[in-house]
């Protein structure tokens, strides 16, 4: 069983959604129900319900938009970088692997071009480039970063950053040849 939190927002929802039409079994915690900013509470029910693995889709990315950030920096923090940190730790506690979505906007612009005419992405595995570490950057970007950095002392952490959710306008999708 895999034990989804933040199955509330965006992500998410896209991944009950996928999950479903799979019949994987998940279960998702709701922070209306269960305190996971709580170490103790999260400790207690990640140990009782003993899951494959923990999907953390949570964090915060600011009402009406990510510029909510900038004005509720203690809400971002606590979202962005405390949440993974006690993730992780609980995780680490119970043996029980961790896969944290995280965002692409911890990158700034692309790597070059590829000898194909191609741009050359980020990936998982590249330093961010937009972060408190290396400014400039927004608040929201450099507290995602920040929590990458938090859960890359914990060993059975898998991270993704968001890209295939992504809206993008079909003039995009096209030039990426896209349909």
């Amino acid at each position: 069983m895999i034990l989804l939190i933040g199955g509330t927002g965006y992500i998410g929802l896209k991944f009950q959604e996928i999950l479903s039409q799979r019949n994987i079994e998940f279960k998702n915690l709701s922070r209306s129900k269960v305190d996971y900013y709580d170490f103790k509470t999260l400790n207690d029910v990640i140990a009782k319900e003993k899951p494959t693995f923990v999907l953390n889709a949570g964090g915060f990315t600011g009402k009406p938009n990510v510029d909510q950030c900038e004005i509720n920096k203690s809400g971002t923090i606590i979202g962005n970088v405390l949440l993974p940190q006690i993730l992780g730790q609980v995780c680490d506690m119970n043996d029980v692997p961790l896969v944290h979505v995280s965002s692409g906007c911890i990158y700034s612009g692309d790597k070059g071009w590829h000898e194909s005419g191609s741009r050359i992405g980020f990936t998982e595995d590249d330093e961010p480039n937009f972060s408190y570490d290396r400014p400039p950057c927004s608040f929201y970007s450099g507290s995602k970063a920040l929590g990458e950095s938090v859960l890359s002392k914990f060993e059975s952490v898998i991270k993704t950053q968001k890209r295939k959710f992504n809206r993008t306008r079909k003039g995009d999708r096209e030039r990426r040849g896209e349909r």
